[in-house]
């Protein structure tokens, strides 16, 4: 497996739902310090980040149209999940 340095340069669409979660937010971090590329995070509510490689999809997952994001997706992180209520209601 190549390490993330050896990726730097490389076109790549990586997909993170979930990415506003406690997991899916370090993860997000650490993607943009790493790697280059474009970002599809998907949350139920828009994810604080300012970067123009990331592109938010914002909704429940059963609710977003992913179809887009995961055609072109090279890496999918999947760390969302629709089946619990939401507990920052």
């Amino acid at each position: 497996m190549a390490e993330p340095s050896s990726l730097t340069g490389i076109d790549v669409q990586i997909v993170v739902t979930g990415a506003g979660g406690f997991l899916g937010r370090i993860l997000v971090g650490q993607l943009l310090r790493e790697w280059d590329g474009r970002f599809v995070l998907v949350d139920r509510e828009t994810v604080a980040c300012e970067d123009s490689r990331v592109t938010q999809l914002t909704g429940a997952l059963p609710d977003v149209d992913l179809d887009d994001a995961l055609s072109c997706a090279d890496v999918v992180f999947h760390l969302g999940h629709s089946a619990l209520p939401d507990i920052r209601e």
